[in-house]
């Protein structure tokens, strides 16, 4: 059914049109501006529901049958998760192999994550591979990949495997030159093994417990230089992108918000100075 106002031409016969090398014949139709067929009408609504674009996140868990895959073809020594970069306190929204870290769907990001958006990372960046990582306890060495999911060129998720090499390590100890034809380094940044926690709060503590390592007394005991140098590292590696970082420090350091505020501004300034 036609609107009033649409003007359908006459078309050629059929002799004619083979004169003119058109087709048998032909649906193209000349529509007046501001009318249209019901058709054409009903077209434009289905058009409009088919084209309805996804979320950020809603297009992150695409990928999580993906995740199901791999760890069932790569096996349980091999931990397979999907990071939503758009919610760091819960950025794991898939999980395979979770034994590894004792992580679940709701885990916070990881160091890895957070230095990269804290930096930024190269575009055309695709992927990192043969990272040594190791799980919140220290038990596991890990080997580390992650591939950057980007949506028109912004970084919105990330796909990591994670390997336990502690049987192969064993074997390397034997025959190293067999590891060595089979087995190629792949050339890695040199960054600090990833830490893969299960809270907030365990990447805080690990943090600190480096530092109590690094200085040689109990956190009770720290200077404030002490403790600004705590600061100064977890500012670095971006922790304080964390919703409640500052609270997670204040209560591992013994010390009250406004002091790790304090501490956190005047890093910040020493950053914008060098």
């Amino acid at each position: 059914m036609k609107q009033h106002g649409t003007y359908r031409p006459s078309e050629p016969k059929a002799p004619a049109r083979r004169r003119l090398g058109l087709p048998a014949r032909t649906d193209k139709k000349l529509i007046i501006i501001g009318t249209y067929t019901e058709d054409e009408h009903n077209h434009a609504e289905l058009s409009r529901t088919v084209t309805t674009m996804t979320s950020d996140s809603e297009y992150i868990r695409m990928f999580a049958p993906l995740v199901r895959f791999l760890g069932a073809a790569l096996g349980p020594s091999t931990e397979v998760v999907l990071h939503d970069v758009s919610d760091l306190d819960h950025s794991v929204v898939a999980i395979a192999n979770a034994e590894l870290s004792g992580r679940r769907i709701g885990s916070p990001a990881t160091s890895l994550m957070l230095r990269t958006l804290q930096h930024g990372k190269d575009s055309n960046t695709e992927f990192v591979a043969g990272l040594d990582a190791e799980t919140s306890d220290g038990k596991h060495p890990l080997r580390s990949s992650t591939f950057f999911i980007r949506r028109d060129g912004r970084l919105v998720g990330m796909l990591c495997l994670n390997s336990d090499n502690t049987s192969l390590t064993e074997l390397e100890r034997v025959v190293q030159k067999l590891v060595r034809d089979h087995r190629p380094e792949v050339p890695a940044p040199a960054e600090p093994p990833e830490q893969l926690v299960t809270s907030i709060d365990g990447l805080c503590a690990t943090a600190i417990a480096t530092a109590v390592r690094a200085k040689g007394v109990p956190v009770t005991h720290f200077t404030p230089e002490d403790r600004m140098d705590v600061v100064r590292a977890l500012n670095n590696d971006g922790f304080f992108q964390f919703k409640g970082g500052v609270a997670h420090l204040a209560h591992n350091l013994h010390v009250s918000e406004p002091t790790v505020y304090r501490y956190l501004h005047a890093a910040r300034r020493e950053g914008q100075v060098a």
